[in-house]
């Protein structure tokens, strides 16, 4: 049965996915407490994957 309102894209719910992640770890891409072992995938993954959807890790702050 589909929700109300409309269905975000792939990217856009990637794009959230890897927001809220790193929201997280407080912005940290990799190691012990980084968003890439929070997501399950490689670390120069999660950054090439960011650098495509305009995330910066500076936004995280």
């Amino acid at each position: 049965m589909p929700g109300p309102g409309p269905l975000k894209t792939l990217r856009e719910q990637e794009r959230d996915h890897i927001l809220a992640a790193l929201h997280r770890t407080g912005g940290r891409v990799s190691g012990a407490q980084g968003a890439a072992l929070l997501l399950d995938i490689n670390p120069k993954t999660l950054e090439a994957r960011m650098k495509k959807l305009g995330i910066r890790r500076t936004v995280m702050g």
